[in-house]
């Protein structure tokens, strides 16, 4: 199904900014693209269904003219600076002395000694 050309442009707007304007007419005609191309229909009171069609007509015109642009999630590194001990909670001092095979309930002062020497 071709779409007209106040729709094109809509789409070129949506491609470079993320952002469109449609107006009843344009988005009769997107409920009919999305109705013949996807087979559902398109409720367009709904401005996240418009959305998601859009997106839709987006990547169907792209799968013709451009390939896809895989796109990597970025995974930043966390670097903890370590905490002086004296700074831990009870609950972080027992953990780290758990992890340091330190068994048994102590007072945090005895904690602090205990970790501070190790």
């Amino acid at each position: 199904m071709k779409i007209s050309e106040d729709l094109k442009q809509q789409v070129e707007r949506y491609e470079r900014t993320r952002s469109f304007n449609l107006n009843n007419v344009l988005k009769f005609e997107l409920a009919a693209w999305y109705r013949d191309t996807q087979g559902k229909t398109l409720n367009i009171s709904c401005g996240t269904c418009i959305r998601n069609a859009m997106r839709d007509l987006v990547a169907a015109g792209n799968q013709s003219t451009q390939p896809a642009i895989r796109r990597v999630p970025f995974k930043g590194i966390v670097e903890e600076k370590p905490k002086n001990i004296a700074e831990m909670t009870y609950k972080e001092l027992r953990a780290m002395a758990k992890e340091q095979g330190i068994k048994g309930t102590l007072k945090r002062e005895e904690y602090i000694a205990l970790l501070s020497n190790a």
